[in-house]
């Protein structure tokens, strides 16, 4: 526990010795933490295969996730911090060695987005159909795994993005060490930028990141809710619809999630990238009044044959890519 302990101080220590490379960290530059008003959720994540979008196999905790959102009053700026990420179990996924990571800062004035930034790290995975999935079940541990990190900044009327490809022995399981690494791709040989000037009706405002975006559109009363958001200079629509869920409330009560399974709402939430016929749908259950705007499940698919969701579940083993900001 020390050498634990000893080891996050040097990093913290390393990390303030260094002039901040990523727009993420700039922002978040100078805020005190002990301000801040935090949650977080820790999550299991469940697996369906699908073929013809009919499920055939079904397996639980095959992996996990973890989510959290802290926010600052400064003056008469507000700032938000939030992240999500998210990690397979080799163990329990066939050998599948996955792993997802994105941090945001948003800085508002006056309740209106003032600047933004965005931090993330994907495994690149070539899996499109069934069959290629099954092609990379099983993956030795002498192989490599190759990872995309993206550092994204936006304010008025105006984005930048710097994309980095790096690549890892597969260690049998997701690690710090990836973030780690990404960080340090930017830092040894830092990509090019590339610029997005937005000069349309929205020019006046700086573009929404993707979790503020999310964020904003779960705080909104309104039932059906019309939005956007830039991520690696592609602009993307976001439409969200809530509906009352009290059958999802009862089962959330039963597992000691909530105790107003009344108040428990789903979101239905559609994601199209602007200019393509791409469309992303996925599911959301929140708690109507919580001061957490952390959702209590998400649904999504992210290949055809895959649909994955996570679930709050305080028993769920860490994410091991949990980072501080």
């Amino acid at each position: 526990m020390m050498a634990l302990l000893f080891g996050r101080s040097c990093a913290r220590l390393a990390r303030a010795a260094t002039p901040p490379l990523l727009a993420v960290d700039r922002l978040a530059e100078g805020i005190p933490e002990s301000s801040a008003s935090r949650h977080s959720s820790s999550y299991r994540a469940d697996a369906v295969i699908l073929l013809l979008s009919l499920p055939v196999y079904r397996r639980s905790d095959v992996g996990t996730g973890f989510a959290s959102f802290a926010e600052v009053a400064r003056a008469r700026a507000r700032c938000y911090f939030l992240r999500f990420s998210g990690a397979s179990r080799p163990e329990r996924a066939a050998g599948l060695d996955r792993m997802g990571s994105i941090h945001e800062a948003a800085i508002e004035q006056g309740a209106a987005l003032s600047e933004a930034a965005y931090f993330g790290v994907l495994t690149s995975s070539p899996e499109e159909t069934l069959e290629q999935g099954r092609h990379s079940l099983g993956t030795r541990p002498d192989r490599w795994n190759e990872y995309t990190a993206i550092d994204g900044h936006s304010r008025c009327g105006f984005t930048r993005s710097a994309v980095a490809h790096f690549r890892l022995p597969a260690s049998g399981a997701p690690s710090a060490r990836i973030i780690e690494e990404a960080r340090a791709n930017f830092q040894a040989s830092p990509p090019a930028w590339r610029e997005s000037k937005w000069t349309d009706e929205r020019a006046g405002q700086p573009p929404p990141t993707f979790l503020y975006a999310l964020m904003r559109a779960l705080q909104d009363p309104q039932q059906t809710t019309d939005s956007w958001y830039v991520y690696g200079e592609r602009s993307y629509s976001l439409r969200m619809q809530k509906q009352q869920d009290r059958q999802q409330g009862l089962h959330f009560a039963e597992r000691g999630l909530t105790l107003r399974p009344e108040r428990i709402i789903q979101v239905r939430g559609r994601i199209r990238e602007e200019g393509s016929a791409r469309q992303t749908a996925f599911r959301l259950w929140i708690e109507d009044g919580s001061a957490n705007v952390l959702p209590l499940r998400i649904e999504f698919q992210p290949r055809s044959y895959l649909r994955l969701s996570f679930e709050v579940d305080p028993k769920a083993s860490p994410t091991p890519i949990e980072e501080d900001l």
